[in-house]
């Protein structure tokens, strides 16, 4: 393990009625154990996919919402009854439930990425 933090970037669209932009923002948590970060990775990954799954419009959907719940209920990042929420696992091992502010009407997930953090090794004067 390493003195560095890391965070995750997340890269999505957003947008309203008239209008879609791109755009990015990081998660509220940061780690130091950068396998935990990566195990966190995954977690976004398979909540967008059930996301996708149970909010999906095509008429070639593969499972049904109650077969996708009890496909992801068990995973440690499930949270029931609210899929614009996961929970992350934080460096002690416990977990804490966030918003997953790339899911909406008008939201897509492009990316998601673990970043250092080296916020103090620069200075600007702006």
């Amino acid at each position: 393990m390493s003195d560095n933090t890391y965070k995750i970037k997340i890269y999505y669209q957003t947008g309203n009625s008239f209008g879609s932009e791109d755009t990015s923002d990081y998660i509220e948590l940061t780690w130091k154990n950068l396998d935990i970060a990566k195990e966190n990775l995954d977690y976004i990954k398979e909540h967008y996919e059930m996301y996708s799954d149970l909010n999906g419009y095509s008429y070639r959907k593969k499972r049904s919402n109650d077969e996708t719940i009890e496909l992801y209920k068990d995973k440690p990042w499930f949270v029931a009854e609210y899929d614009f929420c996961l929970k992350l696992k934080t460096d002690d091992g416990q977990f804490m439930q966030i918003s997953a502010f790339w899911c909406g009407y008008f939201e897509a997930l492009h990316e998601a990425e673990i970043i250092a953090d080296t916020s103090d090794m620069k200075i600007s004067f702006k």
